[in-house]
């Protein structure tokens, strides 16, 4: 399900459409918005 930055984020300057959220930076791909957390194994941080 698609959704657009604003509606989790109602004091941004842009918009911009998500298409899904992702937690491995291996799966990233355009339209998808990377979740960088610590994990048990990889801190997701380290791959900003």
């Amino acid at each position: 399900m698609a959704f657009n930055l604003s509606k989790i984020f109602a004091h941004t300057d842009r918009d911009p459409l998500i298409r899904e959220l992702t937690l491995d930076s291996r799966n990233v791909r355009p339209g998808d918005l990377f979740l960088a957390v610590p994990g048990i194994k990889v801190d997701g941080r380290a791959h900003i």
